[in-house]
């Protein structure tokens, strides 16, 4: 279950950029403008149109992951792009809610720093060892995992639950409050799996992190 990083080969099939998924991972990034522009105005409404942004940003999320093992078009450029997406997106919603008073400040904390050491020790990595990180499981679980709560953070001070329907209500409630504590363990646990395979793999290693 550890990340483990790749040696990057430049000038192999890896190494392109013009491909579907980088062009939908970049997409997303480009999303998380009008999705923080959304959630600043600060109402029900406002927060409704959010909620469907941050949907059609994940749904990029998968697509370009299955468009790429599905055309063979996977690239290290995707490989950087597509994590830089989830963050910008988590980020930015998790902060404005947060400033809206909305959000819980331990979970905010737990991706920004979370975030913050992976993308420094990432560059690291590449910077000073040519290499490039691969995502362990656990990480994908917890970015899934954020991918489906934060669009309900969006909803739960939209228009929907406006209207009076409890049950409805009660489940988002529901989804918001446990989904927030697994996420925080998730991401935690994650954070610490990339640390250690990062020490061994880039810190410990003498030859490049080559196994």
């Amino acid at each position: 279950m550890q990340p483990n990083f790749e040696k990057v080969l430049h000038g192999d099939k890896l190494d392109r950029f013009w491909t579907i998924p980088n062009m939908l991972s970049i997409l997303r990034i480009l999303l998380s403008i009008p999705i923080g522009i959304l959630l600043w105005m600060n109402t029900p409404v406002y927060y409704l149109w959010a909620f469907i942004i941050v949907v059609i940003a994940y749904i990029t999320d998968w697509l370009d992951g299955w468009i790429a093992r599905a055309t063979n078009s996977e690239s290290r450029y995707g490989k950087m792009l597509d994590p830089i997406g989830d963050k910008l997106i988590a980020v930015v919603v998790s902060l404005i809610l947060l400033i809206n008073g909305l959000f819980p400040l331990y979970l905010f904390l737990t991706i920004v720093i979370r975030d913050l050491g992976i993308s420094i020790g990432g560059l690291y990595a590449i910077k000073r060892k040519n290499l490039l990180a691969n995502p362990n499981i656990l990480g994908k679980i917890s970015t899934l995992l954020l991918g489906i709560l934060l669009p309900f953070y969006t909803i739960k001070y939209s228009t929907i639950t406006q209207q009076g329907v409890s049950w409805l209500n009660t489940a988002i409630d529901i989804v918001v409050i446990y989904g927030s504590y697994l996420a925080c363990v998730l991401l935690i646990v994650s954070a610490v799996m990339y640390g250690v395979a990062f020490f061994r793999n880039v810190i410990k290693s003498q030859d490049g992190g080559e196994q």
